[in-house]
């Protein structure tokens, strides 16, 4: 990821920075939640072992 405009201060590279970070959260949550979906739909129910 590059950002082409020279920064000016430390405000503006912080924001690029959460930015950037930011993105990266919302790919990583969306597949554990994806995941998590085919885990629940696939898992075999075993029996009850007491009967």
């Amino acid at each position: 990821m590059t950002f082409s405009q020279k920064l000016l201060d430390l405000a503006e590279w912080i924001e690029v920075l959460t930015r950037k970070v930011r993105i990266v959260l919302l790919i990583l949550e969306t597949m554990h939640f994806f995941n998590l979906f085919l885990f629940a739909k696939f898992r075999k129910k075993s029996p009850i072992p007491w009967e």
